[in-house]
């Protein structure tokens, strides 16, 4: 029996629902989904390194397409040396061009994630102030989880969030059959033992591992 074939029978037994009458297994397959997709939000980076990409290569026009795997970024350098590039909202950029100190360059590098006019796709922005760089560039990423299914895909997590996941799935299947107090109660347990896990990595408390200050 195959892992998410094994989910899907807890979720049943934990959610009183065993016929599959009242709720098909595609059903509970979409709710862990969306489970995977909660964990990858909520989890502090440190705590999901099997979710842990790398991507490199070289800039065109100081961009370059994502991953399709991509979820969110956790660290960008550019350059050679690598230099590590600052995140900034794409509102701050106006702004921040006009302070001198701030600028960007190959010593102190911005990026953002944007949708690009001229390739009509959102993009990897890495300014270094070089509007056609070519930079080489790393970028370090929490990839999206695949979806599962019942014939030929598993979760990629480790196997101790399958508890996370399956009670993800059972909030979600109480809440719709009605019972929206104890679906609620099942949920924000989930929602604790994320947080416990995260306070092991409180000295960062944020998605990105390493984010420089201008200075």
């Amino acid at each position: 029996m195959s892992t998410t074939a094994q989910l899907v029978g807890r979720v049943r037994y934990k959610a009183g629902l065993q016929s599959i009458q009242a709720v098909a297994n595609e059903d509970i397959v979409a709710h862990l989904n969306r489970g995977q997709e909660f964990l990858m939000w909520g989890l502090h980076v440190s705590a999901m390194p099997e979710m842990s990409e790398l991507a490199s290569g070289t800039l065109t026009n100081s961009r370059v397409g994502l991953p399709a795997d991509f979820g969110f970024e956790q660290l960008v350098e550019v350059g050679s040396p690598l230099k590590t590039a600052r995140p900034v909202a794409p509102s701050q950029l106006d702004q921040l061009s006009n302070i001198p100190q701030h600028a960007p360059s190959a010593t102190q590098p911005w990026y953002y994630i944007w949708h690009n006019a001229a390739d009509n796709a959102r993009r990897l922005h890495i300014e270094i102030g070089a509007p056609t760089s070519t930079a080489a560039y790393e970028l370090r990423y929490i990839q999206s989880p695949t979806d599962i299914d019942l014939v030929s895909s598993d979760p990629e997590w480790r196997e101790r969030y399958n508890d996370l996941l399956v009670d993800f799935a059972v909030s979600r299947l109480l809440d719709a059959e009605g019972n929206r107090a104890a679906g609620h109660r099942v949920f924000f347990s989930v929602v604790a033992r994320m947080t416990e896990i995260n306070q092991r990595w409180i000295e960062s408390q944020r998605k990105y591992e390493l984010t420089p200050s201008f200075g």
